[in-house]
């Protein structure tokens, strides 16, 4: 865990990095290790520092586009005992995860694609035993991811509407791909009365409908024979996606157009393209949206030192 006791940075601040750091070779007192501020200032010289075991706190800071604005950590003598991450994004706030100090890289599965978001990292104090409160955050630089295939990933249930990413079914298609007709489920009941015109009854239900076909494996680098990109797939994959499929968790469907929809797969179906020699598997699966986006959250975490 660590103590931070007066880190301030405002807008008119002019480092390129603010890095803490414990010293070991300077202590407070009999046995608390002194925690040491580093700031570096010259764009031109400066060298990148790097995250290591000593490491409690690392920002990069620039004015323009400024990305770490008026934040601040003044916690006294209290302990920081983790991290609330949430994202922002359209103008809303969701919640990543909650992490410990020892937690040094989080993957966040539920970011859309092509969509402007920002990162805010609220630290969490510890009152008394038991008893935590957030910080001001430290807010990240505006970004956008870019990718150009589907994904379907599977999960893993922590708590309720948290899930941990299944990292042996990340599924990736971008293969001849094919997308179905997204058709809008709704619940609506006609009455027949004695009046002109029927009465309609319309329910909360409202969920999205669609298909995907695509080739199921992808395309890799030949690098045991000519180095040459060639497409892969085998029977071991189709029944690795049958297990899949058909394992009743939850699993978040990310496309192209940067919409993510937590779904259940339906319905698969395998086709061989017997026209190629080495018959390439065509895969269709039908899918149906089980809750928003934003009612839950996906992600996986790191406390490797590795960046």
């Amino acid at each position: 865990m660590a103590t931070y006791n007066g880190v301030r940075l405002y807008e008119n601040q002019s480092n390129v990095y603010t890095l803490a750091e414990i010293d070991t070779t300077k202590t407070i007192g009999a046995q608390e290790e002194q925690t040491t501020i580093h700031t570096f200032t010259d764009f031109a010289t400066i060298v990148s520092p790097t995250w290591n075991l000593t490491t409690i706190l690392m920002t990069k800071y620039t004015s323009n586009p400024l990305n770490l604005s008026a934040s601040n950590i003044s916690t006294g003598n209290n302990e920081i005992v983790g991290y609330r991450i949430m994202r922002e994004q359209q103008g809303k706030l969701f919640k990543v995860a909650d992490i410990t100090t020892s937690d040094k890289v989080i993957y966040d599965y539920c970011c859309p694609n092509d969509t402007l978001v920002k990162y805010y990292f609220f630290p969490k104090e510890e009152i008394s035993d038991g008893v935590y409160k957030f910080l001001s955050p430290i807010v990240s630089e505006e970004m956008k991811s870019e990718w150009a295939s589907w994904s379907v990933i599977g999960t893993s249930i922590r708590d309720d509407n948290e899930y941990i990413v299944d990292e042996e079914n990340i599924w990736t298609f971008y293969v001849n791909i094919d997308s179905g007709t997204m058709a809008q489920q709704n619940k609506r009941i006609q009455h027949d009365t004695y009046d002109r015109f029927p009465k309609l009854s319309v329910g909360k239900q409202r969920y999205l409908k669609s298909d995907l076909k695509c080739w199921l494996g992808n395309i890799v680098n030949n690098t045991t024979t000519d180095n040459m990109e060639k497409y892969v797939d085998d029977v071991a994959l189709m029944e690795k996606w049958e297990e899949f499929a058909n394992n009743g968790k939850l699993k978040l469907l990310k496309d192209i157009k940067g919409r993510t929809i937590p779904i259940d797969i339906v319905e698969t179906k395998f086709d061989y393209i017997d026209e190629i020699p080495s018959q390439p598997v065509e895969l269709s699966f039908s899918y149906e949206q089980i809750t928003l986006n934003e009612n839950i959250t996906i992600y996986n975490k790191s406390n490797s030192n590795s960046l």
